[in-house]
């Protein structure tokens, strides 16, 4: 009988699940499922995404042979570091010592681990990334206390790199996958099916939301029905067709231009540190679907902008999933962590006391 292996993606909008079957040849795509969190002043966020999780697992039946999890990026800092030697058996034996002068607290309290980026037998540069082992434990018994118990817990960012090696042709050079979500966006820079870099930057959508709700002086929920059904990305010579279409269009333009500078700053930073450009870019996210944003990026960035449209991808069966496309690439990203090593040393904080 093929596995079931879910990818569960938990944002502060929504908690989404996608569901692969592996068989011993092949694997497939064959489910998706998003639910919005119900937040209440009587619950703790923890509490409200639990109920939306079960709810999912519960209204669809959900089973599964393994689960895989991430941190939110936001949660998590990472750093890179450069050995002259590219044994990963070595790597693993020095990577905590010298991440040590970079922490601000007792290594022991830390959870950490890396990704190879490069490797020869020379040198290798590693991405680390590290966290609070009190903040993980209250990750994972969240989950754990549903019943889920992840063989893999890795990082958000850092796990998209696995659409690349199995569902993406990798352009030629550096290029960026951008997950423009709720409170955060994503920047993961691959080179080929390596991750080379990764930032969450805390401006998304729910800024969008508030700036709005300011200048209409409306409420937050009143705010984010106007940005869904009337948002959109226009330039600043453009005229709007009343005053409050012309707010609006300012609330948004207020904060993306904010969000613009912080990706080219980041885009600039990656070149600068590893000596070649960043010559592609994919969106993906809640966010990045309101209209215009793609060309937005593409005239701000002066890079090629597309969709990360994972119903494209060979192995994808999904009979309906257009309205969750642009969601959709995180939780596969996931999912598919479950179903080939990708050949590198990967990210995962299941280990030590926290072993699966």
């Amino acid at each position: 009988m093929p596995q079931k292996i879910i990818g569960i993606d938990i944002g502060t909008y929504s908690v989404k699940v996608a569901e692969v079957e592996r068989s011993f040849k092949s694997f497939n795509f064959t489910n998706f499922y998003e639910r919005r969190i119900q937040y209440n002043e009587l619950l703790s966020p923890e509490e409200s995404i639990a109920i939306a999780l079960q709810g999912i697992m519960d209204d669809n039946d959900i089973t599964w042979e393994v689960a895989c999890a991430g941190v939110p990026g936001q949660r998590v800092s990472s750093r890179l570091l450069t050995f002259p030697f590219g044994s990963i058996k070595k790597i693993s034996q020095t990577v905590t010592f010298e991440m040590e002068s970079h922490i601000p607290f007792d290594i022991e309290d830390v959870l950490l681990d890396y990704s190879v980026v490069w490797s020869t037998k020379e040198a290798s540069k590693v991405l680390v990334a590290y966290m609070r082992k009190a903040e993980f434990a209250k990750e994972l018994s969240t989950l754990q206390g549903l019943g889920i118990d992840p063989r893999y817990y890795g990082v958000e960012g850092m796990e998209l790199v696995h659409l690349v090696t199995l569902g993406m042709v990798p352009p030629e050079g550096a290029y960026a996958i951008i997950d423009l979500g709720h409170e955060k966006t994503t920047v993961a820079i691959c080179q080929g099916k390596n991750l080379s870099y990764v930032r969450a930057i805390s401006i998304a959508g729910k800024m969008i939301t508030e700036s709005i709700a300011k200048a209409l002086e409306v409420p937050y929920d009143e705010a984010e029905r106007i940005k869904i059904e009337m948002g959109q990305v226009v330039s600043g010579q453009s005229e709007a067709v009343d005053e409050m279409s012309a707010k609006i269009n300012k609330a948004i333009n207020d904060i993306l231009a904010e969000l613009f500078l912080n990706l080219r700053q980041t885009l600039f930073t990656f070149s600068d540190t590893e000596g070649m450009p960043v010559e592609g870019i994919f969106i993906c996210g809640g966010t990045s679907r309101m209209p215009g944003l793609d060309r937005a990026l593409t005239d701000s960035l002066k890079q090629n902008v597309a969709h990360l449209n994972a119903l494209d991808f060979h192995f994808c069966r999904l009979s309906h999933g257009e309205a969750n496309r642009h969601v959709i690439p995180q939780a596969l990203a996931l999912a598919l962590r479950g179903v080939a090593a990708s050949g590198q040393h990967d990210i995962n904080f299941r280990q030590g006391e926290f072993a699966f």
